[in-house]
């Protein structure tokens, strides 16, 4: 049985921030989203993952935040998207968590949104890997929205595209120069350099022009690295989250 409340002494030694679970909402296929309310403040970059500790368990999850952190400052809410799986923690979130209960989270990572260049931006998500890619693109159109972003996602069938409606707002947002490119691969086949170039040719930019951000499995990551450096882009403008 869970005890609501009860955080493991692994959460407490690793400083972790307790939360709150604010609201519990499926979204697409077997992923469940958390909205936590933290005790304290989180400081923490948009593409950054936590590790996730819940009562009685030992083992920890690692999640995305989904949330831009120029979000979170008027909000002061996170929510994290957790696909069902065999991970213990998985299994918690889709069948114990309760609106109420209490989490502890701690913000890690180095896959972060670099504000400081001004390139355009190319986003390649491959399933949940949307999620770090979310909050990116996400506090890039709240902060520069100008400057062209192009966010191609990729899924098997429909129905695993998860917030479908929210990325599609990003290109009505104020000012907003994005474009949200759905690629079903079930249908669409595999992405390849000459499907994002021209995802991209509404940023008036040839795609070895933009920074890339580039999360998914390693399948797909790896094998889309070696298509960029192919095509001769620079190591350095590709940034890259691998989700086993």
């Amino acid at each position: 049985p869970v005890r609501p409340g009860m955080v493991t002494a692994k959460a407490v030694a690793a400083g972790a921030i307790r939360c709150r679970i604010a609201s519990l909402l499926p979204e697409a296929r077997s992923i469940r989203v958390l909205s936590l309310k933290p005790e304290k403040p989180v400081v923490f970059r948009a593409g950054q993952w936590v590790d996730f500790f819940v009562p009685d368990l030992d083992a920890v999850g690692g999640y995305s935040v989904c949330t831009p952190p120029a979000l979170y400052a008027s909000t002061q809410h996170l929510e994290l998207a957790v696909k069902a799986s065999a991970h213990p923690v998985a299994t918690w979130v889709h069948e114990y968590a309760a609106i109420g209960g209490s989490v502890s989270i701690k913000p890690g990572g180095d896959f972060v949104y670099d504000a400081a260049d001004q390139r355009p931006l190319v986003l390649v998500a491959g399933g949940i890997g949307i999620t770090a890619l979310l909050a990116i693109v996400s506090e890039h159109v709240l902060t520069r929205p100008r400057v062209p972003s192009t966010l191609v996602y990729s899924a098997r069938g429909f129905d695993s595209f998860a917030f479908a409606d929210r990325l599609r707002a990003l290109e009505t947002a104020p000012l907003s120069a994005c474009k949200v490119v759905f690629n079903n691969s079930g249908r669409d086949g595999r992405l390849s350099i000459a499907s994002l170039e021209s995802a991209v040719e509404h940023s008036g930019c040839a795609l070895r022009d933009h920074l890339v951000y580039l999360c998914g499995p390693p399948s797909m990551t790896d094998s889309l690295v070696e298509a960029f450096a192919s095509a001769g882009m620079d190591e350095g403008s590709v940034r890259t989250e691998r989700w086993w």
